[in-house]
């Protein structure tokens, strides 16, 4: 297998036992409405909007 192949198989590895054992549920307050939900839901979703943010703003920067 390739090196970049071996990288990201090791990288999913690792990042589904942060998530698996992170399974209790948390309190989540947003201004004025609190809610309920479980680490395994909220730590992929922080993770895909800083991704998304990185994307957008790193996309606005000019080429040289």
């Amino acid at each position: 297998m390739k090196t970049k192949m071996v990288f990201i198989i090791l990288l999913v590895v690792v990042c589904m036992i942060l998530v698996l054992q992170n399974t209790e549920v948390v309190s989540f307050q947003f201004f004025f409405w609190e809610f309920g939900i479980s680490r395994i839901i909220l730590i992929p979703v922080f993770v895909l909007v800083g991704f998304i943010i990185g994307y957008i703003m790193g996309g606005k920067q000019k080429k040289r």
